[in-house]
């Protein structure tokens, strides 16, 4: 392990490396076999947020050697040379050496070196938020949305058609996508479950007919993933919608206004909560409970909605990491007295500072992972398991986690999870 890095380093033995999809940025750091020379030049990015980094080598057996560890140490200190990350603030780490080769001729076809999963930084998230924030209403009304707009009218979206398909492939979920998506007509998806296989287990489209702007869009997104975990949450009048508007959350911006969009009702009005972490407060001066950044709307106006979700933005980007989750909620339930259920969506990375209010919380929260393609955060898991709670992921949804005693197993996509010692905790 190399000294110094914040996360631990996990290792495993491959076939071959595939590198992560998702909707966070990477960078590809290549180094010749046998070698800690790096052969590309320096990016001409700005790395903000680094959620993981991936060594990939190659071994011809799963004995790791004294010259290989030597190699690998070379490497991991050629990276944070080459690139100026810093290696105390890396969210997590992993080892992958390659066996499919069984020459060195294989082996140097393969790739070696690092792939970094990251986000730009704060400041250019921020920056590039507003804009496109306030262009994406504007695309979604089909007309130019600024602050003397008295009000916006859309086209009450109308389901035309369903069909379950079944088992299906990621790339036949985008075929029927691609032939359905005509006329105005978008294709929402439901389905159980990802299985490890990467298929979509009873998967069912709903052809839904909306106005041009929304249709616009929608199938400009490029990730639905948000979208989809929250169509298999059930929601009443007395459902509490909160949600992180942090600068950590800005790649699933889109995908939010566009579900509240799509589920606006003209007559029913709804609870929404809002929260940036502290208005641009102070690191050192948070204090849990009365952090702030909090802004809520019962509406039923979706100009109303979009404008409380934009003065939540701009009035702050977060700051440090960990955010005020559970004040929120109890921001909400105390502000409407009839909430019986409360749909969080938060940020897998960003763990809530205010743990220890949720204790206090006394009805029942779902929680919906953002950014979670990289492995869900544990910490949520065992907020969820220790707090009776169902949680989300892209993959799956949980509502029994507290059932499962120490030593059960459990998988969420590629990875596994055991209960030991009554926590939630990667088998590895």
């Amino acid at each position: 392990m190399l000294a110094g890095i914040a996360s631990a380093q996990t290792t495993r033995f491959i076939d071959t490396y595939q590198k992560e999809r998702g909707t966070f940025k990477t960078l590809n750091i290549p180094m010749s076999f046998d070698s800690d020379s790096i052969t590309k030049t320096k990016p001409g990015i700005t790395i903000g947020q680094v959620y993981r980094i991936d060594y990939v080598a190659s071994s011809f057996s799963t004995k790791i050697d004294s010259y290989q560890k030597s190699l690998d140490e070379k490497r991991w200190n050629r990276l944070f040379d080459f690139t100026g990350i810093d290696k105390t603030q890396v969210g997590e780490c992993n080892v992958f050496y390659q066996t499919s080769a069984t020459t060195e001729e294989e082996a140097t076809k393969l790739f070696h070196g690092f792939i970094v999963y990251f986000d730009e930084s704060m400041e250019v998230v921020l920056g590039r938020s507003s804009t496109s924030f306030s262009g994406l209403i504007s695309t979604i009304a089909d007309r130019t949305v600024n602050a003397t707009t008295e009000s916006i009218s859309l086209t009450k979206p109308k389901i035309v058609d369903t069909l379950t398909v079944g088992n299906i492939t990621s790339q036949q979920k985008a075929t029927y996508t691609k032939e359905l998506s005509v006329d105005n007509v978008i294709v929402q998806w439901d389905y159980d479950s990802i299985g490890r296989d990467k298929k979509y287990y009873n998967a069912r489209y709903v052809l839904t007919k909306v106005g041009a702007g929304v249709f616009t869009a929608y199938n400009a997104l490029s990730d639905l993933s948000v979208i989809e975990m929250l169509r298999r949450i059930k929601m009443d009048k007395n459902t509490l919608i909160v949600t992180d508007l942090t600068g950590s959350m800005y790649p699933y911006y889109s995908q939010l206004v566009l579900w509240h969009t799509l589920r606006m009702n003209t007559t029913k009005k709804e609870h929404y909560v809002f929260f940036n972490d502290g208005n641009e407060m102070s690191d050192e001066s948070k204090k849990i409970g009365s952090t702030g950044g909090v802004y809520s709307a019962k509406t039923n106006d979706i100009l109303t909605l979009f404008r409380t979700m934009e003065t939540c933005m701009s009035a702050g980007g977060g700051g440090d990491t960990p955010e005020n989750n559970f004040e929120a909620v109890l921001n909400g339930i105390e502000k409407y007295d009839s909430i019986t259920k409360v749909i969080l969506i938060c940020d897998n990375f960003a763990v809530p500072r205010d743990t220890s209010l949720l204790k206090n919380i006394t009805v029942p929260i779902e929680f919906v992972m953002c950014g979670a393609s990289l492995g869900i955060n544990t910490t949520y898991l065992n907020l969820a398991r220790d707090s009776k709670n169902k949680i989300h992921t892209m993959q799956k949804s949980f509502d029994n986690l507290h059932l499962k005693k120490n030593g059960d197993k459990f998988s969420i996509g590629t990875r596994t999870f055991i209960i030991y010692k009554n926590k939630v905790t990667e088998f590895r």
